[in-house]
């Protein structure tokens, strides 16, 4: 693509990203609602109780971690012999 390409791009306004990371949230918490009656919500909440939250935390770095690899993967994978670069819009 040419730059000029690239800089007539829009970028999202405010509340479409914000759209979208409420879209997200509801999106895992119905998805953990839907698992959580599956599994009936007393065992999940015993579970939940028993559970050390270190690891909630280790779990949570350890995604947070991994989505920024893919990312980057994901940027080396365009910029490879010379491709564009998708972030630097």
């Amino acid at each position: 693509m040419t730059d000029e390409l690239l800089d007539s791009r829009p970028s999202p306004r405010g509340w479409q990203v914000a759209a979208s990371v409420v879209a997200a949230v509801l999106l895992v918490v119905g998805v953990g609602v839907l698992i959580a009656r599956a599994a009936g919500f007393s065992e999940v909440g015993d579970a939940l109780e028993k559970a050390d939250s270190t690891w909630f935390a280790v779990c949570l770095a350890t995604q947070v971690l991994a989505l920024a690899a893919y990312a980057d993967l994901f940027r080396g994978a365009f910029r490879w012999r010379g491709g564009p670069d998708p972030g630097s819009a």
